[in-house]
């Protein structure tokens, strides 16, 4: 006998950015500096947005459907 096995999942995810301290600087993920921090008071770097849709019919196959936004505060 065959059962049909199908899920369907649904995920949202937000996040947002922001800086220790006003003179921290804003590095990229190698750890390269990009802004120094020198002359910006604002804390908050930007913010994204993430939704998922995952369809697993059987324990041998996954697929799936990603979208994601990134807003960034302008410097």
């Amino acid at each position: 006998m065959l059962f049909a096995l199908s899920v369907l999942d649904l995920s949202f995810e937000y996040d947002a950015f922001w800086r220790y301290s006003s003179k921290d600087g804003i590095y990229a993920p190698s750890t390269a500096l990009i802004y120094s921090g020198k002359n910006i008071e604002s804390k908050f770097i930007g913010q994204q947005y993430s939704t998922e849709l995952t369809y697993t019919p059987n324990m041998f196959w996954i697929s799936g459907l990603s979208l994601r936004g990134l807003s960034l505060k302008p410097i």
